[in-house]
């Protein structure tokens, strides 16, 4: 079984009802259990009420969640339009799902439109900024937009014209309020489709061996380092430095250190802990 996390994450020990937990194999990986919950469920719940044979674009189409969207799409029979940055991802976006590839740019509409065997009445935007009016511009009449992510900006930059003379709709999208709002009945639906379509074991994610990739505390000791050697250049370490789970050893550093700033974003939560 795995928690659906809402709130309450700085707890080490929970009780839950039945009801707040996903049922798995015996056999399906911990690891991957883990991770059930935030990027598998996110690609669903983007899918959620898209029929049959409609066609979808999507931006940061080399994402984790998007790799999942397109293998979501290819079991539902939906045409997804994968807009990457270079077309370097192609083959293997097609081969993860995607119905066609193009890169973004200036004839993005053009080219979508070109690719797309239907009307363009669904756009997923993981990028914000200017990307959401480019998304936006290239679906058709009657069609949504659903915003999920802020990769680029934290604003989400529209032409007027579409929203004056044509029939949009824009919105966006919380992974936890969407998962509140499915049955019980439907999480376990949605659990089993995202074991057959591709998250599972077999084709681990993101997975760095531990032989092929430098230690934890190799990068720290050669971050340190340099921050030893450049006493006269200030250093901003983000995430507390990646101690927020082991605040004596980030005093120890900072009063050695003098010349390095932290940052506290992403770890209020490891603070939260102690």
């Amino acid at each position: 079984l795995v928690a659906i996390p809402f709130g309450g994450t700085w707890r080490e020990r929970m009780a839950l009802s039945d009801d707040a937990l996903l049922p798995l194999p015996g056999s399906f990986d911990l690891e991957q259990a883990a991770m059930l919950s935030v990027n598998p469920v996110t690609a669903a719940g983007l899918l959620e009420g898209v029929p049959r044979g409609a066609c979808i674009a999507l931006n940061a189409a080399t994402s984790a969640v998007s790799s999942l969207v397109l293998a979501l799409c290819r079991a539902r029979g939906i045409a997804a339009l994968a807009v990457v940055r270079d077309a370097a991802a192609s083959e293997a976006l097609r081969a993860r799902g995607a119905h066609a590839v193009v890169v973004a740019g200036p004839g993005l509409r053009a080219e979508l439109r070109g690719a797309a065997p239907g009307p363009i009445r669904r756009a997923r935007d993981a990028v914000a900024g200017d990307a959401s009016g480019r998304l936006l511009e290239a679906r058709d009449e009657g069609g949504e937009l659903v915003v999920y992510g802020l990769l680029a900006d934290d604003r989400v930059r529209l032409p007027a014209t579409q929203g004056v003379f044509r029939d949009v709709s824009i919105r966006g999208y919380s992974r936890l309020r969407a998962l509140k709002a499915l049955s019980p009945a439907r999480r376990a639906e949605l659990t089993a489709e995202l074991v057959s379509a591709g998250f599972n074991p077999s084709k681990e994610l993101r997975r760095y061996p531990a032989d092929e990739f430098p230690s934890f505390e190799q990068l720290m000791s050669e971050r340190d380092n340099m921050t030893r050697r450049n006493p006269q250049t200030t250093f901003v370490v983000a995430h507390m430095g990646r101690h927020g789970n082991d605040l004596g050893r980030l005093s120890r550093m900072m009063d050695e250190m003098p010349n390095i700033l932290v940052e506290v974003g992403a770890v209020l939560y490891e603070i939260g802990r102690q």
